[in-house]
């Protein structure tokens, strides 16, 4: 599949004449793209499958179409991540995979991806929702905060919590509430149900809301720097 784009359609005959379904399909996706498509309906019935290799792959595809097919990338993005809200044997390596394609089409369409986000809300789809929200995290784009506007509520604490550090992170300092404050010291505090990673962000994110950060970055710092010795001249 990686060499795909440097073969001729008919290097696939074989493969795609295959009596093993799953590999006729990566046949008929290589033959496409071989023959300078962007693969979208091939690919579609490839994720079909659940072969959390060939899921990878089309997510790399996605990530290459992203500037010369921005429409064709974001509609792999979004099948990639509808991918994941379906219970099947390999729902983890899904959620991985959403957690990427979700920051991916947060840069690229993030209007694409608050219709999925609202779709998992009133599914109440829990696992999906929150590989949206760290998707739109890790994408370190201000369109993230975008995706999160006008929600109140989430279909689990940690969604909640992790919608907060998004909002924190791009709302100017000053214009943080005062109940975004306190629930910021619930989840370093540790009741976000959130990693220790994301903790912490929510630990800077109070201290840069409250500006401490700089006394608290010194007093870290003060800990690494050597002392001044009475001795010294």
């Amino acid at each position: 599949m990686m060499i795909a784009k440097n073969a001729e359609p008919a290097d696939f005959a074989i493969i795609e004449s295959d009596s093993f379904e799953l590999l006729a399909t990566i046949g008929h996706v290589g033959a496409a793209v071989a023959a300078g498509s962007s693969a979208v309906e091939q690919c579609h019935q490839l994720l079909k499958f659940d072969h959390p290799v060939s899921a990878l792959w089309i997510l790399e595809h996605a990530r290459t179409l992203q500037t010369e097919n921005p429409a064709d990338a974001a509609d792999l993005l979004e099948a990639q991540i509808r991918s994941s809200m379906q219970k099947n044997r390999s729902m983890e390596d899904r959620l991985e995979l959403a957690v990427l394609a979700s920051a991916m089409l947060t840069k690229l369409d993030h209007p694409r991806l608050r219709t999925i986000l609202d779709e998992t809300l009133t599914k109440q789809n829990r696992l999906t929702q929150e590989a949206i929200l760290a998707g739109a995290w890790q994408s370190h784009d201000p369109q993230a905060a975008q995706l999160i506007q006008n929600i109140e509520e989430w279909s689990s604490t940690r969604a909640g919590s992790m919608a907060l550090l998004i909002k924190a992170n791009y709302t100017p300092v000053g214009e943080l509430s005062s109940d975004d404050l306190q629930r910021l010291t619930f989840i370093f505090g540790g009741v976000g149900h959130v990693s220790p990673g994301y903790q912490v962000q929510a630990a800077w994110l109070y201290l840069r809301h409250t500006q401490q950060e700089g006394p608290a970055l010194a007093s870290v710092l003060g800990d690494f720097l050597p002392k001044n010795s009475n001795n010294e001249k």
